[in-house]
């Protein structure tokens, strides 16, 4: 997308305290929050009035396709947009997971067997 990110987020975050923390600098200059949590997820957060959600989607889709092989592997990338001012931001319903699918067969499919 050519757009930059911001490194100091990068790293494990709270959604909500990462957004507080980042949110206006993403406003000002439209680079992305890419944050992680205790799990093999890589989330990206973006105000929906600066980067629209078909461009925040086809990021993090283009994430998720080189994110599908080790040592790069991640079980989920998560669009996680937001709005609001700075002081009062609220995540939207519009999150979007882009999952691996499963590399063998998995348990639910042994028990519906």
């Amino acid at each position: 997308s050519g757009r930059k990110i911001i490194r100091e987020a990068n790293k494990p975050y709270s959604g909500t305290a990462v957004i507080d923390d980042f949110g206006p600098r993403q406003m000002e200059t439209g680079e992305l929050i890419v944050y992680t949590s205790a799990d093999p997820v890589l989330q990206i957060a973006a105000h929906e009035d600066i980067i629209p959600l078909d461009e925040l989607y086809r990021i993090c889709e283009y994430a998720r396709s080189i994110t599908l092989e080790r040592p790069a592997l991640l079980g989920r990338i998560i669009a996680r947009p937001y709005v609001g001012e700075p002081g009062n931001f609220s995540r939207t319903a519009n999150r979007h997971d882009y999952a691996v699918s499963p590399f063998e067969e998995t348990v639910l499919n042994k028990l519906a067997d």
